[in-house]
């Protein structure tokens, strides 16, 4: 096998686990983003996709974190993005499996990484448009003030493209050193307190919330409903929305479409290692 095939197959056995405890334990999931399109497009991982992504209801997602000991299988881990994780998805949770790594390049550095799968929690949304325009607003601000105080703390990871604005605000930063005002817990916190503020079950409209789209995850509660099983590669049963077209046209437009050659390699990963 080459090395994203190791990979797929190394994920494989964590999401196979993982989904089994969350059966037992009624904890209900859907297959998302990357994940989700390659069950719809492909049958099975995106063949140059290098991770599983989970959508998770926020009650469920809470009771994950609630009884972790009993629902998290070994040898897997609960994680977070912590305050120290330079990901902007401080709103998430991670499954690690200590038992099987890869290697990511990161700022010209090449870094250990055990294989994960990342719950995103899918949170209420208001009907307002005009409402959620500014819930979304506020993300980015809380997004903004994350990026100031973590420059502050940890520098800033070269060979990044950015936006002008993204520049600007870096720039002054290095200069008047802005982000040392801020408490870094409390903006990491602040993501979920703005997206737990309404709730999944009572709202028409829902979002598994990721930064790199934003207002496109905003779907139809009814959209998921309580999933279909399909095949994933070498899983017989695993869960997916109701009505994943929408859902996938939704974040990605004509999903169904390949991207460039050049854009089909992946995201994170170089090469993989089995843990002794």
């Amino acid at each position: 096998m080459n090395n994203i095939e190791i990979i797929h197959d190394a994920e494989l056995d964590t999401l196979n686990d993982v989904i089994r405890s969350f059966e037992k334990h009624g904890i209900k999931y859907y297959l998302g983003f990357g994940t989700l399109l390659g069950a719809i497009r492909h049958q099975g991982f995106i063949p140059w996709d290098d991770d599983v992504d989970l959508f998770i209801p926020r009650p469920d997602f809470e009771k994950i974190k609630r009884y972790e000991k009993d629902i998290i299988p070994q040898p897997y881990i609960l994680s977070g993005n912590t305050i120290s994780n330079n990901s902007p998805h401080t709103f998430i949770l991670r499954i690690e499996n200590p038992l099987k790594c890869f290697h990511i390049e990161k700022n010209g550095r090449v870094l250990k990484q055990n294989v994960w799968l990342d719950l995103f929690p899918i949170d209420g949304m208001p009907s307002n448009r005009l409402l959620r325009m500014l819930l979304f607003f506020r993300l980015r601000i809380q997004f903004v003030l994350l990026r100031i105080a973590r420059s502050s703390l940890y520098g800033v990871a070269k060979n990044t493209k950015r936006s002008y604005v993204e520049k600007c605000v870096i720039a002054i930063n290095k200069v008047f050193h802005i982000g040392r005002l801020f408490n870094l817990r409390n903006i990491v916190d602040g993501f979920d307190k703005i997206l737990k503020k309404h709730s999944f079950d009572t709202s028409k409209y829902v979002c598994p919330l990721t930064i790199d789209y934003m207002e496109k995850c905003i779907c139809d509660r009814d959209w998921f409903g309580d999933g279909i099983m399909i095949t994933f590669e070498n899983i017989e049963k695993v869960v997916v929305p109701i009505d994943s077209d929408a859902i996938l046209k939704n974040i990605y437009g004509d999903y169904k479409q390949l991207p460039p050659i050049e854009r089909r390699h992946p995201k994170h990963s170089i090469l993989i290692n089995e843990s002794h």
